[in-house]
């Protein structure tokens, strides 16, 4: 076998990532390797052929629901998908959902899963901001203990914490909901994008309502994910400390880091930033954490957050999907505030199975399923770093269609090449990257806002 065979790519000096094995490898151990591979397993490939009638039995397992039960909001945050930046969203509206919308989503997913063997299941509510229909949602919690009644059922809810009075607080603790609450960083970064109509911050009234839920119950305190937005013209390293403050009152709670959309949208137009300047602010706030390490510190869930990514489990895998990355219909489904079904909450309405009255529109889903694919199969298959690469339907899905971009392709690669130097670094330390006090972090169920 001839060393030209292998694909790979070089990430620093001595070392090497090899796509087909999924693994790292070192010069020193480089001619040894050559000579075995033809003992080593490559990574076993499942290519998934999303039938119809394969669709129609992997619903039977689906684990969430989510019913957009408000596409209003009393904030007007600038990087909000549905605030007009983006070209394939719908723009913010006044509709809630209807209670009668909702309980037939309830009795249609009961429905199609009812006699699985696994009685567990998840219904989530998101918006806009969903607590502005908080009767509905009060009315369909109860309406879905009685339909699941010996079942495991849990709530969650994504919010961004201004309307979280005692009432609804006692309400949400009482039944025990998964909350993901909206929160940037310190008060002028939060404020710089999450606003009021009238453009007043909400961070005071955020951090009054997450001390209030402190001072109730501690216990469930600890249980709520709190979702970052960075927008990158704004100071990460003011972000990073705010988080990882000892005295910080969500310092130790479960975190959530995303960007604004840079597909499709004039978001970054408006709000430019600089690359390079950026970068330098990452690889400061990442020497810090590496700093921690070294001395043996306890790291916080932020220290985790941005220091290990999804490539340190993925580097551990040896079977990949055709559909990695991506949720199959097996995973989740999405209702939005008219009762029209989707993959998930991130996709645009052209992209809808079906509807609650009609039910699932399964020669549709397959259609969607096998789009992707093809657009997958066309742009991802010779890519050395796709078994590291986490995509999904978003990413790809423009008006009705799938489309990869190549710019967006060089920035992941480039990302994952500097999480392998990260991974790397810590091996040459004599530090375990798998250690689970480091790696281990949990998300929670529903997407944030």
């Amino acid at each position: 076998m001839e060393i030209e065979d292998f694909k790979s790519i070089n990430i620093k000096p001595g070392y090497k990532y090899l796509s087909d094995y999924n693994l790292i490898l070192n010069e020193k151990t480089e001619d040894i390797f050559y000579k075995y591979a033809h003992n080593i397993n490559k990574v076993n490939i499942i290519n998934i052929n999303p039938s119809e009638d394969l669709i129609r039995k992997q619903v039977k397992y689906i684990k969430q629901m989510t019913l957009e039960i408000s596409q209003d909001c009393n904030l007007r945050c600038k990087y909000c998908l549905f605030g007009g930046h983006y070209y394939f969203r719908r723009s913010r509206s006044h509709v809630l959902m209807p209670y009668e919308t909702a309980k037939a989503a309830v009795d249609y997913l009961h429905g199609i899963i009812q006699d699985r063997y696994q009685r567990d299941f998840c219904i989530g509510f998101y918006g806009g901001e969903p607590l502005l229909n908080f009767s509905t949602i009060k009315s369909i919690v109860t309406y879905a203990k009685d339909k699941f009644e010996g079942w495991k059922l849990r709530f969650a809810i994504t919010t961004n914490g201004t309307l979280l009075t005692d009432d609804i607080i006692n309400y949400l603790i009482m039944n025990n909901f998964s909350m993901v609450i909206s929160l940037d960083g310190p008060s002028d970064i939060h404020d710089a994008k999450r606003r009021f109509a009238d453009g007043r911050g909400s961070f005071d009234i955020v951090m009054k309502n997450l001390k209030r839920i402190h001072e109730k119950d501690e216990a469930y305190f600890k249980t709520i994910a709190i979702s970052i937005v960075w927008s990158r013209e704004l100071p990460l390293e003011k972000i990073y400390r705010f988080f990882a403050d000892e005295e910080g009152i969500v310092r130790d709670n479960i975190l959530i880091l995303t960007n604004p959309v840079g597909l499709d949208t004039d978001y970054h137009d408006v709000y430019k930033f600089d690359r390079q300047s950026n970068l330098q602010e990452v690889k400061r706030v990442l020497s810090s954490i590496l700093d921690k390490i070294q001395d043996h510190k306890q790291l916080t869930p932020m220290d985790r957050l941005l220091f290990f990514d999804q490539l340190w489990s993925l580097l551990k895998s040896k079977t990949y999907s055709s559909l990695y990355g991506a949720c199959f219909f097996n995973e989740k489904i999405f209702v939005d505030a008219e009762g029209c079904f989707h993959i998930c909450h991130m996709m645009n309405n052209r992209f809808s199975f079906g509807d609650v009255r009609t039910g699932f529109n399964f020669s549709r889903m397959e259609e969607i399923a096998k789009d992707y694919l093809d657009t997958v199969k066309v742009h991802c298959y010779d890519c050395p770093v796709k078994f590291l690469c986490v995509r999904c339907y978003p990413r790809f899905a423009k008006n009705g269609f799938f489309e990869c971009h190549t710019d967006t392709c060089q920035v992941i690669r480039k990302a994952l090449v500097r999480s392998l130097k990260r991974y790397i670094k810590l091996n040459e330390m004599g530090i375990s990257p798998g250690l689970a006090k480091y790696e281990n972090q949990t998300f929670p169920s529903v997407c944030p806002s």
